[in-house]
């Protein structure tokens, strides 16, 4: 079998913001692999060969690292991947005279808090002949939350246990969504529980846009730091047509939750109601500085994108004040090629596991873009 490396393999196209080992003179270790920090991280490869393995290495405390992957689209496994290294069959006893194509992904999220968490993609090995594959024909980045994540798509609606074998990037919208566009790639940066100005537990520190860009901002473990998680990303290696924003989930959350004190300063974090339910409109007034803002940072890394806020598969509480923030940032920017969209609620048959959207909606989210794209571009 041959033996692929792939620093520098033009036949193993890597899928997401990854991470990579380098030497003291600066130069990338050979034989260092890849990380796959984010969910949906991974790789695809066609060609005519019988058999594909993969060698993995892995390590966690807590949450180990899940992967699936497809043949020709359809998912043929999904495993979680034990400590160490490992070289494991994707596929075997494949007709050499058809052309295959085999992606793999990571199913679970870069996991903040979580330092020893990482997935080391070292190499493939094949028996028969990888091809170029075409060029994508559209590219999306998805940002967001558990939501983006996979979080409770896959897994039975009665499981509550947040542990990673209940995050799916399969099952997942962002993915779908790819899958639709036919011959369009995705990249997701997405992390559970963290919101635009604060997380659902009302941390002002867990928020996306603090990380964006950052390769894997949200890894700060020796190994992780070691593959370039908290180094700038390169946005110009990688230009979307457009960028997907799907936060706010969270922040309508905090209303709901205990407030946060810095251990350090002393100082308190709350999203308030008033006595009659509603909000507190100072903290509507700060969310909507915080998707203002980040509305600026997204438009200055990727400057033709068609940027678009959605919300609504758990919910729409937050809509009002992301639509103001939103036509505040239209006006003062003069830029129109942004929207806001209102997808598919989780709701009956299309709940999945710890309350969240399931395989249902997501696949209806899915559809929802796809055709939105197919009609914009």
């Amino acid at each position: 079998m041959e033996e692929i490396r792939l620093s520098g393999s033009e036949k193993v196209r890597l899928l997401g913001r990854n991470g990579v080992k380098r030497l003291a003179d600066g130069s990338v270790d050979p034989e260092g692999g890849v990380a796959l920090f984010w969910t949906g991280s991974g790789f695809t490869v066609q060609g005519r060969f019988t058999e594909l393995w993969v060698e993995l290495e892995a390590d966690f405390e807590t949450y180990e690292p899940w992967i699936s992957w497809t043949l020709n689209g359809a998912v043929m496994g999904r495993m979680m991947v034990p400590k160490g290294r490992h070289r494991i069959p994707l596929a075997r006893n494949l007709n050499p005279e058809k052309v295959n194509t085999i992606r793999l992904q990571k199913d679970v999220q870069a996991m903040a808090g979580e330092p020893k968490h990482i997935l080391i993609l070292l190499g493939i090995s094949v028996e028969g002949t990888l091809e170029e594959l075409p060029e994508p024909q559209f590219q999306i980045e998805f940002v967001g939350d558990s939501i983006t994540s996979g979080e409770g798509s896959i897994g039975a609606v009665s499981e509550m246990d947040w542990i990673s074998m209940f995050f799916s990037a399969f099952n997942n919208y962002a993915v779908m969504t790819g899958d639709l566009m036919e011959g369009a790639e995705i990249r997701i940066v997405s992390q559970s529980g963290y919101g635009t100005y604060v997380s659902f537990d009302n941390r002002p520190d867990h928020v996306v846009p603090a990380f964006y860009t950052r390769i894997c901002g949200v890894a700060d473990g020796e190994l992780q730091k070691a593959y370039g998680s908290q180094e700038e990303y390169d946005f110009s290696s990688w230009q979307p047509d457009a960028v997907v924003i799907n936060l706010g989930t969270n922040d309508a959350a905090a209303f709901d939750f205990d407030p946060y004190t810095d251990p350090e300063t002393g100082r308190t974090w709350k999203m308030k109601r008033l006595p009659d339910g509603s909000h507190d409109p100072e903290c509507d007034r700060l969310f909507e500085e915080a998707v203002y803002s980040f509305l600026k940072t997204v438009r200055e890394k990727n400057s033709k994108a068609r940027i678009l806020w959605v919300t609504g598969m758990l919910g729409t509480e937050m809509l009002p004040a992301i639509k103001r923030a939103h036509e505040r940032y239209m006006a003062e920017s003069g830029d129109r090629n942004t929207e806001v969209l209102v997808l598919p609620e989780a709701a009956g048959e299309s709940i999945g596991a710890r309350s969240h959207p399931g395989r249902l909606c997501h696949k209806a989210a899915a559809e929802y873009l796809a055709d939105y794209f197919h009609k914009k571009f």
